[in-house]
């Protein structure tokens, strides 16, 4: 009986690692341009927020569309984006205003400002 658990398990062991080893080599696949994304959903609203429509390829989607000219990168540095391709600035003295403009879009939204109500957006509820 031990003879036979041993070669069982032995068995099982080459197997194992016979599939491991089918699975370790490289594809020898053709390279190409496009991208497949397989997803269970599917796109039914730009409405994320709603239950019926809060759904992964609805936010896939819109972050796909959302993409700016601008980003923060790991260091929380603005980067230009140039996946749309390059840009430059026609005057010199308009060079820093998407900076600007999402430096002041932070501090607007700085929560110690919205917590108090002469700072709270005209579309927030307010309590009585």
């Amino acid at each position: 009986m031990f003879k036979k658990t041993t070669t069982r398990i032995l068995l099982g062991t080459v197997a194992a690692a016979a599939l491991i080893g089918s699975a370790l080599v490289p594809a020898q696949a053709a390279t190409r341009d496009t991208i497949v994304l397989q997803e269970n959903n599917f796109f039914g609203s730009f409405n994320t927020s709603k239950k019926t429509t809060n759904v992964v390829i609805n936010s896939t989607v819109n972050s796909l569309m959302g993409m700016g000219f601008w980003y923060y990168n790991d260091e929380a540095d603005i980067v230009r984006n140039t996946d749309f391709g390059t840009y430059r600035f026609a005057h010199q003295h308009i060079q820093r205003l998407p900076e600007l403009a999402i430096l002041r879009s932070l501090a607007i939204l700085h929560l110690s400002q919205l917590a108090t109500p002469e700072h709270m957006a005209s579309w927030l509820p307010r309590t009585q």
